[in-house]
Formats: structure tokens, C-alpha cells, sequence
């Protein structure tokens, strides 16, 4: 009996124990199922952060051998399927990109950034209707994302609906408020529907928001041009004049929509255009181009290259080619005298401007300034010893202030480097004369018989030989080629004087 009750006595203990022993097993399963949960976790997170550093650095087949590892490690991780979309893509695999980009979209539907690259790869296997879906899928928990919102735009604009662009952009505006960029765009978007009134009204928005913006009333006033409203876009262009008074844009602007109903107030308003100091002088050049093309069909042009001759004289006095250009538009004009000092300034500062000089040279003859026209044909020679046109002008100057052995001489020079017949037939009509005036009538002759074998329709020529045969004693030749001389065209009392009374006159 005591023996049983002893045993009996033991029976908790033994039956504790054998529990205990029983539960040591499951417990050590369990550890090593936690252990390996915990090494495939770090191994997942190891193989990622190799995989995405092998990306970043263009290392692409093994970022997707990384990548597809941690996908066997984790087939349930959104960002494997995302990461290998992009490598796809890197390697040029489109299907497998679209497919993987899918697959994160699947298992994260509520991520915008998945949508937003699935979408894309939709898109790019022109499957707008689909990438549209699955944008709307997250667009009410992202009304505000402005990715998302451009990515749904492009998607409608490939479909042609601008409508729907429009209602997106509008439902943008009203959850992110006031935005210029926006505003911006549903201009656009209304003038790509020619629904005017309604991108007048935006730019009122934007012009209470941004008051002392005047670009926008610049940019509403080209609009209302666009629909030929003259009156509000000069309404417009003068609030701009107003905001800024000097800039180029705006006066511009109101030059060219004046220039033909009120020339006054478009010559103001180009003036003021021209005294921007913040405009490039390329821009101002450019304008001058177009001035100077539309002043060849139209005289009345005239007046406004006069303006900005002016203005290129006031605001670059030191530079030549605003000089030049302003002295041109005044010789144009028939103004020889601004255009005389403006051409003479141009070749101070820049002797290398060859216009400079054969423009100040033309002006000094304009003006029977033939002291100035020889003295400058000479400074011009120093440069450009070898231009035939230079030693004509210079012997047509002499000639004029009757230094006819240097006008002579000139003519020598200049026929050694005529390369036209032109040119050589005016040198030798100038030597003619001044070799007539020198009473060397033997070799103003000749001069007259090789220039005629150039031009035989040069009046002057037969008039010169007319005087040349007269002191030859060759009367009637000399009538002949003065009646020559009348017939080709010149005309004034003493020719006819001449051939009347058969006697040489001055």
C-alpha cells in the first residue's frame, strides 16, 4: 500500500514532466520557423538595396538578377514587381515591363506611384482607355497630385477629348485653389477651342491676382487680336504702357497695331519701344530689318525708320553698327547731314566698316561737299588701297573742286584695280574730263574712245568728246557727238546751246 501511494504521490510530477517533454519539440519548430522568416528577411532586404544600387549605377542584368530573387524571397512585394517594371524598361522589354508594372498595380492598387507608372506603360502601348481607368482608381485620394493630373491630360489629349482636359484641369483648380500654371492651361485648352470669352475671363483672374504683371496684358491683348478685337487689345497693351511705361514689348505692340489708323501716336509709341534699356540690341537690329523691308514697298515707312534712327543715335553713341544703321535710315530719308556726321562717327570708331566710308562719301556729294568727299575718299584709300570705286570717287572729287591732275592721277590708280567694266568705264569718263580740262585733248580722246568700247549709251562720254573734237578743230564731229549726247538723254540749256551755235560753252 505505501509503495502505491508513493507512486501515486509521484504522479503530478511525471505527468508534468512528460507534458514538458512533449512541448520541446513544437517549441524548437517554431524557433527555426522564426529564424528562417528572419534570415529570408534580411537576405530580401540585402538582395534589394545590392538590386538598386546596381540600377542607379546602369548595372541592369544585375539588378534583375537581384531583383527576381527577391521576388522568390518575397512574390508578394509590391515594390519587386515595380523595381523589375523599370529595369524592363531600361532593357528595352516592353511586354515584361508592362507585365511587372501590372503586378505591383495588382498588389498595391491604392498606390498612386504604381498607377502612375502602369499607366504609362499603358500609354505606351497605346492603351489610353485602360491607363485611364487605372488613374481614376486612385485619382480621388490624389485630386491634388499634380503627376497625376498631367499624366490623365496627356492620355486625353492623345484621344483628342479637350473637353475632358478641360474638366480636369477645372476640377484640379477647385481642389488646389488658385494656381497660375493651372490657369495658364485651360487657356490653352480654351483657345485650342476657340472659346475666346472663356479665356478672356482666366486672364482676368490671373490680371486681380498678379496685378503688376504686365505680360498678361500683353498675352489677353494678343488674344483679343487674334479674334481681330483692335479696341480690347489696346485696352490691354495701354494698361500694360502703364504698369511699364518704357517696355519694348508692349510699345511694340502698339506701334504695329497704330502704324496704319493714327502714325503720331505709333511713332510715340515705337519711340518709347526703342528707349527700353532692358532690350537686347539684337531685338532692336531685328526691328530695324523689318522696317527698312516694309520702307522698300512703302515711303510712308519712312517717318518710323526716322524714330528709330533717332533713338539708335541717342542710346548707342559709342556703337558702330547702331550708327551705321541709324545713318543708313537717314541717307534712305534724303537727311544727308545726320547721315553724313553719323557715317563719319562709324569709321572713327571702326575703320574696318567699309560702309561707313562710301556712305559718308556719297552723303559729302549729295551735299557738293567736294572737299569732304575727296578728303575722305583719300583716308579711305589708306585702308582699302586696292578698291577701284575709292579712286573713282576720289577723281570725281577733285574733279569737282577742279584739281584735275589729281583727278587724273586718281583715275591711273583706280583703272589698275577695276575689276568691272563698269567702274573702269566711270574712271576713264572722269580721266576723260580731267584730261580735257589738263588741254591734253589727244589723250582725253582716247580715254573717251576705250570707255565707249565699254558703254556706247553714255551720254556724258559723247558730250566730253563733242568738246575734245571742237578744240581739235573737228567741228562737225564735234556737233555730232554733242547731238549724241542730247539724243541719249542729256538735257540742259548749254548742250543744245552748243550744238546751235556750234561753239564749246562751260
Amino acid at each position: 500500500m505505501r509503495a502505491r501511494a508513493h507512486i501515486l504521490s509521484l504522479l503530478p510530477a511525471i505527468l508534468l514532466l512528460m507534458v514538458m517533454e512533449g512541448c520541446k519539440p513544437r517549441k524548437s519548430n517554431a524557433h527555426a520557423e522564426a529564424n528562417q522568416a528572419a534570415e529570408a528577411s534580411n537576405q530580401f532586404g540585402h538582395y534589394f538595396i545590392d538590386a538598386c544600387t546596381h540600377y542607379n549605377n546602369g548595372n541592369y542584368d544585375a539588378a534583375l538578377k537581384l531583383f527576381i530573387k527577391c521576388r522568390d524571397l518575397k512574390p508578394g512585394e509590391a515594390s519587386v514587381y515595380y523595381e523589375l517594371s523599370r529595369v524592363y524598361e531600361k532593357n528595352e522589354d516592353k511586354n515584361l515591363a508592362l507585365q511587372n508594372a501590372m503586378k505591383a498595380f495588382e498588389l498595391a492598387p491604392a498606390n498612386k506611384y504604381y498607377a502612375l507608372w502602369y499607366a504609362s506603360k499603358l500609354r505606351q502601348n497605346s492603351q489610353y482607355d485602360q491607363a485611364i481607368s487605372v488613374l481614376h482608381s486612385v485619382l480621388p485620394a490624389n485630386s491634388k497630385d499634380e503627376p497625376l493630373i498631367r499624366e490623365l491630360d496627356l492620355l486625353y489629349g492623345l484621344k483628342g477629348d479637350t473637353p475632358r482636359r478641360i474638366s480636369l484641369w477645372k476640377n484640379y483648380q477647385e481642389a488646389t485653389s488658385y494656381k497660375l500654371s493651372t490657369s495658364l492651361k485651360l487657356i490653352e485648352l480654351y483657345k485650342a477651342q476657340k472659346d475666346y470669352a472663356a479665356a478672356h475671363k482666366v486672364y482676368d483672374d490671373i490680371k486681380r491676382a498678379s496685378p503688376g504683371k504686365f505680360q498678361y496684358y500683353i498675352d489677353d491683348a494678343n488674344l483679343y487680336l487674334e479674334h481681330n478685337d483692335e479696341a480690347n487689345a489696346n485696352l490691354n497693351f495701354e494698361k500694360a504702357v502703364a504698369i511699364n511705361p518704357n517696355n519694348w514689348k508692349v510699345n511694340y505692340a502698339l506701334y504695329n497695331s497704330y502704324r496704319k489708323k493714327d502714325k503720331v501716336k505709333a511713332g510715340r509709341y515705337l519711340g518709347m519701344a526703342f528707349a527700353d534699356v532692358n532690350t537686347s540690341f539684337e531685338s532692336k537690329i531685328n526691328a530695324c530689318v523689318e522696317l527698312k523691308n516694309e520702307s522698300k514697298t512703302d515711303t510712308g515707312m519712312r517717318y518710323f525708320t526716322t524714330i528709330a534712327a533717332n533713338e539708335l543715335v541717342k542710346l548707342y553713341p559709342e556703337n558702330a553698327n547702331a550708327l551705321i544703321t541709324a545713318a543708313k535710315f537717314y541717307e534712305e530719308n534724303e537727311n544727308y547731314r545726320l547721315a553724313f556726321d553719323r557715317y563719319q562717327a562709324v569709321y572713327k570708331l571702326n575703320p574696318n566698316m567699309y560702309d561707313a566710308w562710301t556712305g559718308a562719301i556719297a552723303c559729302a556729294e549729295k551735299l557738293d561737299l567736294a572737299g569732304d568727299m575727296a578728303s575722305i575718299s583719300e583716308q579711305a584709300l589708306e585702308y582699302y588701297p586696292n578698291v577701284a570705286s575709292l579712286y573713282l570717287s576720289a577723281a570725281r572729287a577733285y574733279n569737282m573742286k577742279k584739281e584735275y591732275r589729281k583727278a587724273a592721277d586718281h583715275c591711273t590708280s583706280g583703272k589698275s584695280f577695276a575689276l568691272d567694266n563698269d567702274t573702269k568705264c566711270q574712271l576713264l569718263t572722269e580721266e576723260a574730263f580731267a584730261l580735257f580740262k589738263l588741254q591734253d585733248y589727244n589723250g582725253a580722246e582716247k580715254a573717251c574712245l576705250e570707255a565707249m568700247a565699254i558703254n556706247k549709251e553714255e551720254k556724258q562720254l559723247y558730250d566730253i568728246m563733242g568738246n575734245v573734237k571742237y578744240f581739235l578743230r573737228q567741228v562737225d564731229e564735234a556737233v555730232k557727238n554733242w547731238e549724241k549726247a542730247r539724243d541719249l538723254g542729256l538735257k540742259n540749256p548749254v548742250i543744245d546751246r552748243k550744238i546751235s551755235e556750234r561753239k564749246y560753252y562751260e
